[in-house]
């Protein structure tokens, strides 16, 4: 167990080679935290080694740039857990929209153009289903139902 920031920093490769993306983060800054004030005043006592101001900004930039790099999966897992309900809910939503316009479209009925502008409608809210696959066999194109193996639904049509 590491008694100061200076043994907690002082590892062998292999030891470095086997810290964690978040451990080797962490020893990452405190090497920065440890260096920082050798790259200050007039004489910084760090010039002497190479280590100076440019050196830990680009340290800085590299930790940081590293980090999200390392993050993204993590949010990426998370965003694709939340993304099912969220598609789940604007469907939901869409669904609620789309039957009330329903209610109002059969309102134009009683002219040529209104009759055909229900019937258009109506027309693009249907649903064809042309099959599935099933595992070890193929729906397709069947004579006997109409060209298809699927099923027509029509949404919202009665109302």
């Amino acid at each position: 167990m590491p008694t100061s920031f200076v043994d907690e920093v002082d590892l062998s490769l292999s030891e470095f080679q086997r810290l964690r993306d978040q451990q080797l983060i962490q020893r990452a800054q405190v090497v920065y935290d440890l260096a920082l004030p050798l790259t200050l005043g007039e004489k910084p006592p760090g010039a002497a080694h190479g280590i100076d101001a440019e050196l830990l900004r680009a340290l800085q930039t590299d930790l940081t740039n590293y980090d999200e790099v390392v993050s993204k999966p993590k949010q990426a897992r998370a965003t694709k857990k939340t993304q099912p309900s969220q598609v789940a809910d604007a469907s939901a939503e869409l669904s609620v929209l789309l039957k009330s316009l329903d209610k109002l479209i059969v309102h134009f009925r009683g002219s040529v153009a209104g009759d055909e502008l229900v019937e258009s409608w109506f027309n693009a809210r249907r649903i064809d289903s042309i099959g599935r696959r099933i595992a070890g066999r193929e729906s397709g194109p069947d004579s006997t139902n109409g060209g298809h193996s699927g099923t027509s639904t029509n949404i919202g049509e009665g109302i």
